[in-house]
């Protein structure tokens, strides 16, 4: 992967996954978010649901500028994904993702992996209700 440009595509199975780089940047962050509108709008024109893995388990650094800019994904409507699965090494990363998305309804629709195996076996599953 190279590490100034994501990882991103739609693999076999529909999902659209993003490997995240050692050091995430701003700029990365802003680079993938383009990415993945793009790919989103194609799956929506094929008329299928938008799942994302969001493999974060590479990640060892994140500048002060990065978080705050990344604060702002949190904050938008995520209403047009059906399910988003992360994978993260750290086992409180995992925690936190789950807690907060938890609390905040969305547990059903976002959770936190340590593999990404298992992640796409989650995000394979049909949707709960």
């Amino acid at each position: 992967m190279d590490s100034d440009k994501p990882h991103i595509y739609i693999n076999d199975s529909d999902i659209i996954e993003a490997e995240y780089p050692e050091i995430l940047t701003a700029e990365f962050l802003a680079y993938e978010e383009v990415l993945t509108d793009d790919l989103v709008q194609k799956l929506l024109g094929e008329n299928k649901p938008i799942k994302l893995l969001l493999n974060a388990s590479k990640i060892k650094t994140v500048p002060p500028k990065t978080i705050k800019e990344g604060m702002k994904y949190f904050q938008q409507d995520d209403s047009q994904y059906e399910k988003m699965a992360y994978v993260f090494s750290s086992n409180n990363m995992r925690s936190l993702v789950n807690f907060l998305f938890g609390t905040m309804g969305q547990g059903k629709k976002v959770k936190a992996f340590s593999s990404r195996e298992d992640a796409l076996v989650w995000l394979l599953e049909e949707v709960e209700e």
